[in-house]
């Protein structure tokens, strides 16, 4: 057995697909603390050298000397843990922390979910999840810890640059409004498109660039990461930016006044800012059901592109009147999906867990 040495405990791994999300925030809360390191672990090689140019400390799994580093830290938090925390169990060495990536509409069966059983604590953002993962998912109460969402931490505190983030998208900031339309990928169906009504991206952006051009509007369109672009192209007032060039998805929320999406987890994350979500109606793109249902659809649900536009113009016109209509539902999904968790203090809770699993 590797011998461990006394700074180790407090040297965290992070691992996932990218280093996004619940990842990112808490790297970046952990550097301004100082109080432990922090390395992020990736199985693309490809990936590793971006982060490294981009002077991030980042470890690649097929360097034997740099799995050492990992074998000997302190905890391994991930985002996509059944694939990689499965891996470092057998070590018996470091505490395994999964964070996930969203909190999902879609279904999980307790078989499913079941690889992830081996991880010491899994770190999700209200008490109804936590039943939901103990009865349903099959995990034991003590390996669930309500923390809330590392990520949702900078739109509640409202701590994000608004100008530098629309530079970074390449947006000019003389927009009345900004809307992203964001659908989530096919999930468990191959056939599914992801624009709705029948319609082909050119069809679906048409509508929505009149009305851009008529209320001074922005639309953002912004695939899926397993989508990316869709192979859309930007005109008019509709921008395509790619999941690959803008991983910071909190960044893009920030800055967006109305969110389109269907079934995709990233309505949860735009919840905390109460701004206007509109749901398509389109059949949900899951085998295995629901963790929260189409009752947790916090907005309206519109059947047509007429209705959709429509209702477009009246947000644009007057973002209150989603407010006012759609208050208890917002309330409703805001006390399932995060209880007293989003007040901005995530990455904090997070720390404190890393504090009491590495002591």
């Amino acid at each position: 057995m590797l011998p461990r040495r006394a700074t180790d405990k407090r040297r965290i791994i992070l691992t996932g697909h990218k280093l996004n999300g619940n990842l990112l925030a808490f790297y970046q809360f952990v550097q301004r603390r100082n109080e432990y390191h922090s390395s992020f672990l990736t199985m693309d090689y490809g990936y590793y050298r971006v982060l490294k140019n981009r002077n991030y400390p980042v470890l690649f799994f097929g360097n034997p000397m740099h799995m050492i580093r990992v074998a000997r830290a302190g905890i391994i938090i991930s985002d996509h843990g059944p694939g990689l925390l499965g891996a470092f169990a057998p070590w018996g060495r470091s505490k395994l922390v999964d964070v996930w990536h969203g909190i999902p509409y879609k279904g999980y069966s307790a078989n499913t979910i079941s690889p992830l059983h081996v991880v010491d604590e899994v770190w999700i953002t209200s008490e109804y999840l936590a039943r939901l993962y103990v009865d349903q998912f099959g995990f034991k109460s003590s390996q669930v810890r309500c923390t809330g969402y590392a990520r949702s931490d900078m739109l509640v505190n409202d701590t994000f640059d608004r100008t530098a983030i629309l530079d970074s998208l390449g947006i000019e900031d003389r927009y009345a409004a900004i809307v992203t339309f964001a659908p989530t990928w096919k999930q468990d169906d191959v056939e599914r498109d992801i624009f709705p009504f029948g319609m082909n991206g050119r069809e679906f952006f048409s509508g929505l660039n009149r009305i851009g051009k008529e209320h001074d509007t922005l639309f953002v369109f912004r695939a899926h990461l397993n989508d990316d672009s869709g192979g859309q192209e930007n005109f008019g007032n509709i921008v395509v930016r790619s999941y690959a060039d803008h991983v910071v998805t909190e960044e893009t929320l920030a800055v967006t006044d109305i969110l389109v999406t269907d079934w995709s987890s990233i309505a949860f994350d735009f919840l905390v800012t109460r701004r206007p979500t509109i749901f398509l109606d389109v059949p949900p793109p899951f085998r295995e059901g629901f963790t929260f249902d189409g009752g947790y659809r916090a907005g309206p649900v519109v059947g047509g592109y007429d209705e959709l536009l429509d209702r477009l113009v009246e947000y644009i016109r007057d973002p209150d009147a989603y407010r006012l209509e759609f208050s208890s539902q917002l309330e409703r999904a805001m006390e399932d999906a995060y209880g007293n968790t989003a007040d901005g203090k995530s990455c904090e809770r997070y720390l404190d867990g890393v504090a009491e699993l590495t002591r």
